[in-house]
């Protein structure tokens, strides 16, 4: 009798062991499921960029970007908001956003030769700008992220071009990302 009570109690603990060790390594997962889901960037408005985009379309800007010069150190990412004014158009008119790395300068306004090695163009975090539909006289606002990653200090310019069926809406707007 001693010897099947020990064996059952061996048994038992073999059992507790195993649970422990799945209940140990779902806790794990949970844990690097839930900090690598937060290393992403996530384009979300702040209220200061709503109001900023309102009030520059508001007074009659055809593209709108309020703060568009910004520090982003590498390895960092931050957001920068446009705003599209659909005004003298039809009410399916089509528009189409592009965002496309120029040059960078360095601190004394010289070209930065080494600069596009770090693949400023793939820094660009930003989702359906592509045939957007913006009622007549109606606004459109979203997100352009950029997660700065293996940069020269320089300023990094970005064009963003509109265009309404094809066609330019409005004058190259300018985006400068500063990398410290």
């Amino acid at each position: 009798m001693k010897k099947r009570a020990a064996i059952e109690l061996s048994v038992s603990f073999m059992i507790v062991l195993i649970i422990s060790a799945i209940v140990l390594s779902m806790g794990i997962y949970i844990t690097y499921k839930f900090f690598s889901h937060g290393s992403g960037m996530v384009l979300t408005f702040d209220e200061r960029t709503q109001q900023e985009l309102e009030r520059a379309l508001d007074d009659g800007s055809k593209v709108a970007i309020p703060m568009n010069s910004k520090i982003i150190h590498n390895g960092e990412s931050d957001t920068f908001g446009v705003g599209i004014l659909n005004v003298d158009g039809e009410s399916d008119d089509s528009f189409d956003v592009s965002i496309t790395y120029s040059k960078a300068v360095d601190k004394d306004g010289n070209l930065c030769s080494g600069c596009d090695s770090a693949n400023p163009g793939s820094w660009i975090q930003s989702i359906g700008l592509n045939d957007m539909v913006i009622p007549n006289n109606e606004k459109q606002k979203f997100l352009v992220g950029f997660q700065v990653k293996g940069a020269q200090p320089a300023t990094y310019i970005f064009n963003v071009d509109v265009k309404r069926d094809g066609t330019p809406y409005d004058v190259t707007k300018k985006i400068y990302v500063e990398v410290p």
